[in-house]
């Protein structure tokens, strides 16, 4: 049984740029890991919620087998600008993290 992923934007939370990336950086995330893990069967919801890591704005849950949820709350930024240069994981000693902003228009996987 496929994978599926459920993009939950029917209020309209998610600006049209920022869904469109949010579906396209999910469904290569979960391509890549449904490989690496041999899942099968797993619905992902992803949708916006208030109820999120302060830090990042994002909280993932899996409650059961075949779900996982992903909150998104697109009013904290915590990657660079579209243009700006990133810094992935582990932090190099040159680099400084980005102030914190409004993410509406632009997300970018590390």
């Amino acid at each position: 049984m496929p994978n599926a992923l459920h993009l939950m934007n029917a209020g309209g939370h998610l600006s049209p740029v920022l869904e469109a990336e949010v579906r396209g950086v999910v469904q290569a995330t979960l391509a890549r890991q449904a490989a690496r893990l041999e899942l099968d069967g797993v619905d992902v919801a992803v949708y916006v919620s208030p109820w999120d890591l302060p830090e990042t704005g994002i909280f993932r849950y899996a409650p059961l087998d075949h779900l996982v949820e992903v909150r998104l709350n697109p009013d904290i930024r915590i990657l660079p600008p579209a243009g700006a240069p990133s810094c992935p994981p582990p932090w190099p000693t040159n680099c400084t993290m980005p102030a914190a902003g409004r993410a509406r228009d632009t997300v970018r996987p590390y």
